[in-house]
């Protein structure tokens, strides 16, 4: 985003073991991978987007879609990508790299690489989202800058995201957010409160009465995560998200008890 964090099995180098369209993204991957946390970090590289970039405006959001690895923008995408997920959370720069070569290639991908520019050009925000058409997407990455805090442009970002998103005729989008770790008045377990409350503003809505394990790749252990779901049916209940849930992650999600949706 967001987580953005990882999927339910996502193994991008060598194509191991995905669920379901994941086995389909580790291939676009280079063997597949993870998901979305609103996410901040410090320092800012320049660059300015090529004219082979396509980009897109949602009011005064500039939105940026990385085609080449060459795009100067990609090193800023990689610089908040390295400095703000966990490492248990990142797949392999490697799976990354080989993702951007095969789209610059012409290969059909649901994948997009994003990111969000200010007025300079400089790099606010990155993302990387799937987006099949006819199909749920999902935020694998979402991270802004500390400087976007209290001004509003995570939530003009997550705004675009999905617009673009619903664009392509997905009925849906899916996150995974930190499970709240400590006790109330940890600063982590604050922090993981405040990530699930502002994308609850913004319209998704976590998934509970499950059990879901996010695998970002054979480097790194499984962590459990909670699950979101952002469903532009506003009559979508506890079941249908499930199912939206279910046809991104698969067998790496289960039903535990009753299903909500809060």
């Amino acid at each position: 985003m967001g987580k953005a964090r990882g999927d339910g099995q996502r193994a991008f180098a060598g194509g191991r073991e995905l669920c379901g369209r994941k086995c389909a993204l580790a291939a676009e991957l280079g063997g597949g991978r993870r998901h979305g946390i609103l996410r901040r970090i410090p320092a800012r590289r320049k660059g300015m987007p090529p004219e082979s970039e396509r980009m897109q405006r949602a009011d005064s959001v500039r939105c940026v879609e990385i085609v080449d690895v060459g795009n100067p923008l990609f090193l800023s995408w990689l610089d908040l990508y390295e400095t703000v997920f966990p490492a248990c959370e990142r797949a392999l720069v490697s799976d990354l790299l080989r993702a951007l070569a095969e789209k610059a290639r012409g290969a059909a991908t649901d994948l997009r690489f994003l990111a969000f520019l200010d007025d300079a050009g400089e790099s606010d925000g990155m993302a990387l989202v799937s987006a099949p058409a006819g199909a749920a997407a999902w935020l694998w990455y979402f991270a802004v800058r500390p400087a976007g805090r209290c001004r509003g442009l995570g939530s003009a970002f997550y705004r675009e995201i999905a617009r673009q998103v619903r664009a392509a005729g997905c009925p849906g989008m899916v996150l995974e957010v930190e499970i709240p770790p400590g006790e109330p008045g940890d600063a982590g377990r604050e922090e993981a409160v405040r990530r699930i409350a502002f994308y609850r503003r913004l319209g998704a809505r976590l998934l509970g009465g499950i059990d879901y394990l996010q695998r970002v790749g054979w480097h790194q252990a499984p962590v459990p995560m909670h699950v979101m779901v952002h469903s532009f049916d506003p009559a979508a209940d506890a079941g249908a998200a499930f199912a939206l849930a279910q046809s991104v992650f698969q067998d790496a999600i289960r039903q535990v008890g009753d299903l909500t949706l809060e």
